[in-house]
């Protein structure tokens, strides 16, 4: 059996998002934290396999979110993310500058 590196080959990016971008933001809105964090740990491979323009069009926004979070685990895993995310995809778009220093120094504020 082979297994395929990059789905987004196989399927085409288009699909591959009409599918799979609706659940995600699905269950990244989920009322269980417990459901949103398990999301949150794909979102660097999917990012790696569906590339940095796809990513900072669809997932950036919604990463970003999840640092105003109200549960700590959540914030932690969001700051855990963004940190592998800066790996996968060097110099993200939506990582520009932020509105407040607030915002800059506490994820919660």
């Amino acid at each position: 059996m082979q297994v395929i590196d990059c789905p987004c080959v196989v399927i085409g990016i288009e699909l591959l998002s009409e599918s799979l971008l609706p659940a995600i933001v699905e269950l990244a809105e989920d009322k269980s934290w417990r459901v949103r964090q398990a999301i949150i740990e794909y979102i660097p491979l999917l990012a790696n396999q569906l590339g940095k323009p796809f990513f900072d069009e669809q997932l950036g926004n919604l990463c970003m979110s999840w640092l105003g979070d109200t549960v700590f685990s959540m914030r932690e895993a969001a700051t855990v993310n963004l940190k592998k995310l800066t790996e996968v995809l060097p110099k993200l778009a939506f990582l520009g500058p932020v509105g407040t220093y607030t915002h800059q120094v506490c994820p919660c504020g």
